[in-house]
């Protein structure tokens, strides 16, 4: 897991959402959720990572 920074979640349930953003707290992974909605910003958020680590 060394080589994943930021992981995304897009449209999980409400129960899944509270233990994905919890487990970003015990992993040293940055983690988020985005409503299905929202998957460009998702998709966004991740680039952020990228053009971060170039």
């Amino acid at each position: 897991m060394a080589h994943i920074q930021r992981y995304v979640v897009v449209g999980a349930p409400t129960m899944a959402k509270a233990m994905i953003n919890l487990s970003g707290m015990i992993m040293p992974v940055e983690t988020k959720t985005f409503d299905l909605e929202d998957e460009p910003a998702a998709w966004a958020w991740l680039a952020q990572a990228q053009t971060a680590a170039s």
